[in-house]
């Protein structure tokens, strides 16, 4: 097993709204071995509820980071600070749409947390902060979106599942096949599930 990491102490005084509303969250999930590669895009606005910031936290861990992108333009290293458990962009004003791609090791995660193989399935843990060994994200409870998730993998995976209504499936070229799934209904991400 991993191990585990003291936890923090998250007190209900310190509580202030996250600084940004995420509208739509769109996941790419290519499965392959040993790692997944994980496309996150988000639309995003400030929060009027909340104090503004041009800086974007998000969670991560045990994460690697391929590119972020702000409005379609790859963002230089100077303009984000990455860390063990999170990924700050600067440089925010008002609406973006931010792109994450990364990296996670869903067959030699054995924190049971995130994406993981268990038997011969992979399968999702996201409560309570498991979303974040998937991509980067602002894994929190009060943070709502919509979720649309594509998924592609080798044949040998047969069902390719997440939240909400199927709207395709069929051949994704290269021997693989995909489905694509999009839940109208706005959550949290640690209810994201993926099988």
């Amino acid at each position: 097993m991993e191990a585990r990491q003291t936890p923090v102490r998250i007190h209900r005084q310190d509580y202030a709204p996250f600084p940004w509303l995420v509208h739509e969250t769109r996941l790419d999930v290519s499965i392959n071995e040993p790692d997944t590669t994980v496309c996150v895009s988000l639309k995003l606005e400030a929060n009027p509820a909340a104090q503004a910031t041009d800086r974007l936290v998000l969670n991560g861990r045990g994460l690697t980071l391929v590119s972020v992108q702000l409005d379609g333009e790859v963002l230089a290293a100077d303009r984000y600070q990455l860390d063990a458990d999170t990924l700050q962009i600067t440089g925010l004003i008002d609406q973006h749409e931010v792109t994450i791609t990364s990296t996670c090791t869903p067959y030699s995660n054995t924190a049971l947390e995130g994406l993981y193989l268990s038997g011969d399935m992979l399968c999702t843990q996201c409560e309570p902060e498991g979303f974040r060994r998937i991509c980067y994200y602002p894994d929190r409870p009060d943070v709502m979106s919509v979720f649309t998730v594509r998924i592609d993998a080798e044949p040998k995976y047969k069902q390719l599942l997440s939240n909400g209504n199927q709207l395709e499936a069929g051949p994704a070229g290269e021997g693989r096949h995909y489905t694509l799934w999009h839940d109208p209904h706005p959550k949290p991400s640690y209810l994201f599930a993926l099988v």
